[in-house]
């Protein structure tokens, strides 16, 4: 098992040398997937302020999106585009996997993703689930260390 997200389906659809495929993450209290972003900005302080604000505004046209999703195997962050689905190059039923668990993915967990807090948090996790995979420690104390990770990051980050 690899535990990964839609962003390595390209990857390992080029290079992978095994069968392979995406599975819908477990669900018991809660279901779906962690979301991420992605963000585009444009500067008012730029030399081109005005193209950097067209350009923005030209990627995000939902045709843009689409062919973007498709090409880099990411999910899209539109509505309309989630809504109707990407069709992607290859390995669609793996992104398919991927699209269903966004309506299925709890609302506080889009802001959560954004936290200051994030990345501290998620190296806990993997470095913790790291250690119970490998047998040096058990699920109980993975799970007080990564709660005890967790709230210094939280603290750290004043939120």
């Amino acid at each position: 098992m690899y535990l990964s997200g839609p962003w390595q389906v390209g990857a390992f659809a080029k290079s992978a040398t095994f069968n392979w495929a995406a599975a819908s993450n477990p669900c018991q209290e809660r279901c779906g997937g962690f979301p991420g972003g992605k963000f585009m900005i444009a500067f008012k302080d730029s030399k081109n302020p005005a193209l950097a604000a067209a350009f923005v505004q030209w990627m995000n046209r939902s045709e843009n999106q689409r062919e973007v999703d498709k090409t880099a195997y990411w999910l899209p962050t539109r509505k309309d585009l989630t809504d109707s689905g990407v069709e992607y190059a290859s390995r669609q039923s793996d992104m398919s996997s991927f699209l269903s668990q966004i309506n299925a993915t709890p609302s506080d967990t889009w802001t959560d993703a954004n936290s200051p807090a994030f990345t501290a948090s998620a190296t806990a996790l993997i470095s913790e689930t790291d250690k119970v995979v490998a047998g040096q420690q058990d699920v109980r104390t993975a799970v007080e260390n990564i709660s005890a990770a967790i709230g210094k990051a939280i603290k750290a980050a004043g939120s």
